[in-house]
């Protein structure tokens, strides 16, 4: 994979170069800056470097950036934030990520423990088991997280 010059790097090309790669639908198109750090991270990253941080404002696309990179490289993405809005944000953007939140926020016992909720949560769980036997959300959330391509945390 080669690092692209500036005069070649369009969203043509990336499509071209990368047809499993789909811009979504809440973006209208890519930016200059964000196809040269994907294809400049993707070059890195298959040569054998082991991390690769962006650092940008507020704004930039880092979350789309995070993305198109995971399926450049075809690899999984836990993308972890700070704050459940930023959690909401990024599922509105990308559908197919999976969350997991901490077991505070999950009813105990499942569907039936809701009319207890927020009082006795899956932290008061005391075994697995038990979760289990009743269809536990967060052991289910937790499930769909582990197995997902891309997954939502902080």
């Amino acid at each position: 994979m080669s690092v692209l010059s500036d005069e070649e790097l369009d969203e043509t090309l990336l499509v071209s170069n990368y047809p499993q790669f789909r811009l979504p639908p809440r973006f209208e198109r890519f930016r200059r800056q964000q196809l040269l750090i994907a294809e400049q991270s993707a070059a890195l990253l298959s040569s054998g470097t082991d991390l690769v941080v962006v650092e940008a404002l507020t704004g930039f696309g880092k979350s789309l950036l995070s993305v198109m990179i995971s399926q450049l490289m075809k690899c999984r993405l836990l993308m972890v934030v700070p704050r459940i809005d930023l959690q909401r944000q990024f599922l509105e953007s990308f559908p197919q990520a999976k969350l997991l939140q901490g077991r505070t926020n999950f009813p105990h016992g499942g569907k039936d423990g809701r009319r207890d909720f927020p009082a006795v949560t899956c932290a008061d769980c005391k075994g697995k088991h038990f979760c289990e036997q009743t269809g536990c959300d967060y052991q289910e959330a937790k499930s769909q997280f582990l197995g997902a391509q891309i997954g939502v945390t902080n």
